[in-house]
C-alpha cells in the first residue's frame, strides 16, 4: 500500500509524516475527538427565554378578542375544549345568572353556561368585581359547584363583603395538559348586584378558643346599633348582647358565659347580628354565621 507526505505545523514546529491513508483517518478522527473534548471547556450559550403565550381579556372592553394558536379565543375554547359546548361567545359563556336570592346564612347563587366538569379537570372560576386600579379582586367566600344540568353553579356568602353596590364578574382560568404552563384569563361582563347584608364579617373572626370568642364585624356606616344573639347549632338561646357604635366597627370580647352564668363547652355556635341605622326605616334581615372552636371538629 503507498504512503502519502504531509507537512504539518505542530506547535510552530513543521513536521514531514509519511502516512498510509488508512493512518491518516485515524488521525483526522483522533483531531475531530480532541476539538469536541476542548469545546466544552468552552462557555456555552444559556437557555432561550421563556416567552408564554398567556392571554387575558375583559369581555366588556373595546378590545379586539385576542388570538391563540392562530384562533380567536373563544373559537380556540370551542375547539380544543368541552367548556362551550353551546358555541357561545364569550360574553354569554361569562355572563352572571342570579338563580337564588340570599339565605339565611347570606349564600346566594349564579349560574354561568361553562361545563363543570371539563372546567374542574382543566380550569378554574373565580368570582369578584375590579378595584379602582382595575384588578380583578376575588370575593372572600365564594365557589363553584356542579349545577343539576352540568353547568357550574356559583355560590357567595355576602356576609364576608362589604355591603351595598357591587359590579361583580366570573374570571375563567384555563390552562389544562394543551397548555402546559400559558394559560388563558378571560374576566366576564358586569352583572350589577345590591348587597344586602347588615355588616361584614372579617375573615378569620368567626374561631375562638376555650378563653373566650371575638365577636367582630365592619358596618356600612359609623353610628349603628345592634343586638348579637348567641345560639347553639340547634337553636338554643345562650345570650343577648346589646350596644351602639360610633366608629363603623363591632368589636367585643365574650367570655363564653351564657344568660345564666353557665359556660357554654360546646366546639361551635351561631351568631346573629341584628343592625339596625339611623336611616332605617324598617327592620334588617341579621348577618348570620357559625364560630367554631380551634382545632376541633364543628359540633354542638
Amino acid at each position: 500500500m503507498t504512503t502519502q507526505t504531509y507537512d504539518v505545523c505542530f506547535c510552530g514546529w513543521k513536521l514531514t509524516l509519511h502516512l498510509r491513508r488508512t493512518c491518516l483517518l485515524w488521525l483526522a478522527l483522533f483531531c475531530v475527538n480532541s476539538l469536541s473534548a476542548d469545546s466544552t471547556n468552552a462557555p456555552q450559550p444559556g437557555p432561550l427565554p421563556w416567552s408564554p403565550t398567556e392571554v387575558s381579556y375583559l369581555c366588556d372592553s373595546t378590545n379586539i378578542e385576542p388570538m391563540y394558536q392562530g384562533l380567536p379565543v373563544s373559537k380556540w375554547i370551542q375547539a380544543k375544549t368541552s367548556l362551550d359546548p353551546k358555541g357561545l361567545s364569550l360574553t354569554k359563556l361569562l355572563t352572571l345568572k342570579q338563580v337564588s336570592n340570599a339565605d339565611d346564612w347570606g349564600t346566594v347563587h349564579f349560574e354561568l353556561l361553562i361545563n363543570y366538569d371539563t372546567l374542574t379537570n382543566e380550569g378554574n372560576l373565580d368570582f369578584g368585581f375590579l378595584n379602582k386600579e382595575g384588578d380583578f379582586v376575588g370575593c372572600c367566600y365564594a365557589d363553584c359547584e356542579r349545577a343539576t344540568n352540568g353547568n357550574c353553579l356559583v355560590w357567595w356568602n355576602i356576609n364576608y363583603d362589604q355591603p351595598g353596590k357591587h359590579n361583580i364578574r366570573a374570571r375563567l382560568s384555563y390552562g389544562g395538559p394543551v397548555l402546559h404552563w400559558d394559560e388563558i384569563r378571560i374576566i366576564g361582563p358586569a352583572l350589577h348586584f345590591y348587597s344586602s347584608n347588615v355588616c361584614r364579617f372579617p375573615e378569620g373572626s368567626t374561631l375562638f378558643d376555650s378563653t373566650g370568642a371575638s365577636l367582630e364585624a365592619r358596618l356600612r356606616e359609623r353610628t349603628a346599633a345592634y343586638r348579637i344573639e348567641l345560639q347553639t347549632l340547634k337553636g338554643q338561646h345562650i345570650k343577648n348582647i346589646i350596644g351602639s357604635t360610633t366608629n363603623g366597627m363591632i368589636d367585643l370580647e365574650w367570655n363564653l358565659v351564657g344568660e345564666h352564668g353557665k359556660k357554654f363547652k360546646g366546639n361551635s355556635f351561631i351568631g346573629l347580628f341584628y343592625v339596625t341605622y339611623p336611616d332605617d326605616v324598617r327592620s334588617n334581615v341579621p348577618a348570620k354565621t357559625q364560630f367554631n372552636k380551634i382545632g376541633t371538629s364543628p359540633s354542638e
